[in-house]
């Protein structure tokens, strides 16, 4: 029973799921980053000139990683930022939380939010703790951090781990629980207690999992999805093609000359033609057969056709665009004369995709807010109204967003509220126009109504 288990306990079992996990996050990292594995070249030693070969091997591997799912991560991650948090006031009309954005700011989450959620969307998971003392807030790796759930729960929080390695060259170990905070200090086999235990009186953890692409299965130790995980096969074909486009490049890009009954003397200790032998011609562009010296023959081969390793790359694009609902344009950047409408159909895809993204992240910034108001022993601790306010996720041209505003204008729908919705506006923005608004009301003279005088009724008459 989890109940049951000690704070040794929870440390060893947490730490030794982390383990197993990295691995994974590394993987995905390394994909993330262009860093992809490579079959390895031949590894037979040999003449120099092998040698030669084998680097060559090697170099046109390494050109041939196009990161196409670099891109499919980044796509939707551009669209998330948090520019407003809001909760209904005691009159029923909603407002900004002043206080709640006054903490977001104090603990730089404009741009730590960014790093969670690309964390998130990169590896399936990131996460972020509450200090349940001083009510710091701080972004947290997924290879660093790990969570346990209650039996039978995804929201409820056992226990959780933070495993890092210091500097000196130590293992720090921070495990909190719903009463305290536990800390050790030591190498992979040895850990001695760092300080004494801190406790508190949160009655829960204070860290949120920021799972991407969640699913309802069970899982004790939580966990997401990688945006890009599914496309990874499609990726290695990529790589694969390319690879084999510059192989042939390399050696049937130009025409290629050959003679036949005729050989360049060798070096004995590299096995590479003699420079004198092959006078003008390189040996690479020289193909030299056993035949008649009596009777030469000199002729040369046609060149390569790539067309057909083009059109696979971009067939093998498409389908990645496809399944990760990515615009193709985003990945061939093929877009010549396109409509507003059709680019706003080509691109639906990937905004209901981040939608489903702002729902599930912004929905985990809020019990963040809430964990932060509850260490500050705030009341909008308990406060379910609070919700966050993302950039508009769909790109629209100025013309377009004028256009809506006025329109909305005209409907009657009050200022503010058309505000909000103009590009690029933050909530700065608005509380500077209102008060922009406020003093230009006062300093504009009012225009006295000018008096209708009666009409006799004699004289309507």
């Amino acid at each position: 029973m989890q109940s049951d288990y000690t704070p040794t306990q929870w440390r060893d079992l947490l730490r030794g799921e982390l383990q197993k996990r990295r691995p994974e996050i590394q993987r995905l990292e390394d994909w993330y980053n262009g860093d992809h594995p490579l079959p390895s070249p031949p590894k037979r030693l040999g003449t120099a000139a092998f040698e030669q070969a084998r680097r060559a091997y090697q170099d046109l591997m390494e050109m041939g990683v196009t990161n196409w799912v670099k891109l499919v991560a980044d796509a939707p991650a551009e669209r998330l930022e948090v520019v407003d948090i809001r909760s209904i006031t005691n009159a029923g009309t909603q407002s900004i939380d002043r206080t709640g954005w006054d903490r977001w700011q104090r603990y730089d989450l404009d741009a730590q939010s960014i790093l969670v959620q690309d964390n998130a969307l990169q590896t399936g998971q990131s996460f972020v703790m509450v200090d349940p003392v001083t009510g710091e807030i701080t972004a947290e790796h997924s290879a660093q951090m790990i969570v346990a759930y209650k039996p039978g729960s995804r929201r409820d929080i056992a226990a959780a781990l933070k495993y890092w390695d210091d500097d000196s060259g130590d293992q720090m170990t921070t495990l909190l629980l719903p009463d305290a905070v536990y800390k050790w200090q030591g190498d992979g086999k040895t850990q001695k207690e760092r300080g004494i235990p801190v406790g508190h009186n949160l009655g829960v953890v204070s860290v949120v999992e920021f799972a991407a692409n969640p699913s309802l299965r069970p899982s004790q130790f939580g966990g997401g999805y990688s945006e890009f995980a599914g496309v990874i096969p499609i990726q290695r074909r990529i790589n694969t093609t390319v690879f084999n486009r510059l192989t042939t490049a390399d050696a049937q890009a130009f025409r290629q000359r050959y003679i036949i009954g005729w050989a360049p003397d060798t070096d004995d200790e590299t096995g590479l033609p003699k420079p004198e032998a092959v006078k003008s011609l390189r040996e690479s562009m020289l193909w030299t057969f056993d035949g008649d010296p009596n009777e030469v023959k000199v002729g040369e081969f046609g060149q390569a056709d790539f067309t057909g390793f083009i059109k696979a790359v971009e067939s093998d694009v498409n389908a990645m665009a496809a399944i990760s609902k990515t615009p193709p344009h985003y990945l061939l950047g093929a877009m010549v004369n396109i409509s507003g409408d059709a680019l706003t159909a080509a691109e639906s895809g990937l905004a209901s995709k981040t939608k489903k993204h702002a729902r599930n992240f912004g929905a985990r910034w809020e019990d963040v807010m809430r964990l932060g108001a509850r260490v500050a022993k705030e009341p909008l601790a308990d406060d379910m109204s609070a919700e966050i306010v993302w950039a508009d996720i769909e790109h629209r041209s100025w013309g377009e967003q004028v256009d809506a505003a006025l329109k909305m204008q005209a409907l009657g729908v009050p200022q503010e509220a058309i505000w909000e919705r103009l590009p690029d506006v933050s909530p700065q923005d608005i509380v500077r126009w209102r008060g922009m608004a406020a003093v230009e009301s006062l300093l504009t003279p009012e225009v006295p109504e000018t008096p209708v005088a009666p009409v006799e009724p004699d004289a309507a008459a």
